[in-house]
């Protein structure tokens, strides 16, 4: 998985601060099941990994052996989030001035009622559960919503 853009025409940017909802990116667009944000923050890119893994980790115990033994993926997982924004800080013994730092980490911007993950052929039963695993590893309050099939 990605953890930064390969290019980018500026190396270092002011840091946006997520103020309004989003009205373009709260669509779930291919899973059965998604995670919404609730408010407004900041997800790092070892954070977006972190959630990554644990959500293959845990939808990997749903499944069961007879399924498992036929070598086909049985959860899909989709990351809506990118880190695209850099994070710089200076050394912590450097004075006053001397510019601006260079950048430690990546971020991604999350707006309240954006979509961060989905994922689909999750059992009924493990939801509750897994949205508890998953949240307590997100920096920002999420929930879980599902698809409405219209037709």
């Amino acid at each position: 998985m990605k953890t930064r853009p390969n290019y980018t025409k500026f190396k270092k940017s002011h840091l946006r601060r997520p103020t309004a909802q989003s009205n373009r990116r709260h669509v779930i667009r291919s899973g059965e099941y998604a995670l919404k944000s609730l408010e407004n923050g900041y997800l790092t890119s070892a954070q977006i990994e972190t959630v990554y893994g644990s959500l293959n980790r845990k939808l990997k115990q749903y499944s069961t052996d007879n399924q498992a033994s036929m070598k086909k993926r049985l959860t899909f997982i989709w990351v809506r989030v990118f880190p695209d924004v850099p994070y710089t800080t200076t050394g912590t013994e450097s004075r006053m001035g001397k510019g601006k730092g260079n950048a430690t980490e990546w971020l991604s911007t999350v707006q309240r009622g954006q979509i961060m993950f989905e994922f689909s052929r999750v059992p009924e039963v493990a939801l509750s559960n897994l949205v508890k695993y998953i949240t307590a590893r997100l920096p920002i309050r999420a929930k879980l919503v599902r698809y409405n099939h219209i037709g």
